[in-house]
């Protein structure tokens, strides 16, 4: 992969990271890592946006959507070159995110120091956390519930394609829409893949998954 592209998408993870909370950041996926580190520091340990804020809840899902597809894609770029994240200049954000307990930040920013293994797996988890956050505002869209279920197929079973059996929470609210727009073979095919992930080996609860949800 291309180390700007792989540079571009983690900054932006960052950014969107900073977003959750309801802070736009003064920093952009443009400039230095260094900047961006900044404004980590002015926002650890503020508290996430939900759904008691003023923020429209669609926005709110909007923002934790591409929160989920910028970590997708940053994991696709590294899938073939994992040291490709080994961002300088984190030191001080990493401190200030161990100071105020801010778990999700400081799991981001030391992923992009490279302390975490398997970082193209992670960033998936990250992904899916968000993914279901933003399904968790606006529960009755498919869209979301369905782009967790894939990228939890992707990253516990990209060989093999078992349904894992992490994945009936999502396909439980696909076949519940599905159900009420009376789309019996949709809900047929999910209850199908429901059945597998219920009698699946696959378990591998993440709890990267819990803290980006949350």
């Amino acid at each position: 992969s291309d180390k700007k592209d792989v540079e571009i998408a983690c900054k932006a993870l960052l950014l969107m990271e900073i977003v959750q909370r309801g802070v736009l950041p003064s920093s952009s996926y443009n400039d230095d890592i260094s900047n961006v580190a900044d404004s980590i520091l002015s926002v650890a340990g503020k508290q996430l946006l939900d759904g008691s804020s003023n923020f429209p809840k669609p926005l709110l899902a909007g923002s934790s959507a591409m929160a989920g597809m910028v970590a997708e894609y940053a994991a696709s770029l590294l899938e073939t070159d994992e040291k490709a994240m080994q961002f300088k200049g984190l030191e001080d954000a990493e401190r200030r995110c161990t100071d105020v307990d801010d778990n999700r930040l400081l799991y981001i920013v030391q992923l992009l120091q490279n302390k975490e293994a398997n970082p193209h797996n992670q960033l998936l988890h990250i992904a899916e956390g968000f993914y279901l956050r933003a399904a968790s505002f606006q529960p009755d869209s498919p869209q979301m519930w369905k782009k967790a279920l894939d990228v939890m197929v992707a990253a516990r079973s990209p060989h093999s394609g078992e349904e894992p059996l992490e994945s009936s929470y999502p396909l439980e609210n696909l076949i519940r829409i599905a159900s009420a727009k009376g789309n019996v073979k949709r809900v047929s095919e999910l209850s199908l893949r429901l059945a597998e992930s219920m009698l699946s080996s696959e378990s591998t609860k993440h709890p990267l998954t819990a803290v980006f949800v949350t």
